[in-house]
Order: C-alpha cells, then sequence, then structure tokens
C-alpha cells in the first residue's frame, strides 16, 4: 500500500474515498480508525457499510460520511456475488469517481482491479 496524503493549500481537492465495513471495523478494534482521517480526510460509506459498520462503531465520527447511492449497483458487481458492504462500496466509488476504495475482500478486490 503506498501512502497517500490529503493535498492543501489554495484550491487543493480533496481525495474521494469510499471504504467499506471490515477495514473501518478492524481499526477501530485496534483503536486505530483515525488513520483513515490522517490519511485522507473524509472517508465516504455506502448504506450497507453503515448499518454493518454501528455494531462496532456505536456512532461515526463526522469524517465518516454515509453516502446514499444514486444508481442502482451495476450489473456486473452484482453478477460478482459480493456482500451488499462490497458492491455498494464499488457502485459508491463508481458513482463518484473515487481517488481511492478501501476494501478487505480478495473477490470484491479482483473486481475493482477491472475499473482501474
Amino acid at each position: 500500500m503506498t501512502a497517500f496524503f490529503p493535498p492543501t493549500g489554495p484550491g487543493a481537492i480533496a481525495p474521494i474515498v469510499v471504504c467499506n465495513a471490515s477495514p473501518l471495523i478492524a481499526l477501530s478494534q485496534i483503536g486505530r480508525l483515525i488513520v483513515l482521517r490522517e490519511l485522507f480526510g473524509t472517508v465516504l460509506i455506502p448504506p450497507a457499510v453503515s448499518l454493518e459498520v454501528l455494531p462496532e462503531l456505536r456512532a461515526l465520527p463526522g469524517w465518516i460520511v454515509p453516502t446514499p447511492l444514486a444508481k442502482t449497483v451495476p450489473p456486473a458487481v452484482v453478477a460478482a456475488s459480493l456482500g451488499p458492504g462490497e458492491s455498494e462500496s464499488i457502485a459508491l466509488a463508481l458513482e463518484r469517481s473515487a481517488t481511492r476504495l478501501t476494501l478487505d475482500d480478495r473477490a470484491a478486490r479482483r473486481l475493482q482491479t477491472r475499473w482501474e
């Protein structure tokens, strides 16, 4: 994984980062959820990820932003038989032309590389 630092200064454009549930839960369990904020600033999550992480996180920090999908999940993503969080994360990243998509599922990462 390469390090990424949010742009700073006048006119800097913030990256669009989408994250799946497992990385959020794992980082929360080791007390390092803040690493995502330090790297990216704001992190977007789709509705399925919100539902999956809330039992673990109890409340979302303000920099993790639940973001609804504007469209249905693309057929190629549905056909991959991923979980709802992975499917919606990929769909949201595609909709928003995300700079980064954080996934831990191998099948989801393979599908993600089709759009890179």
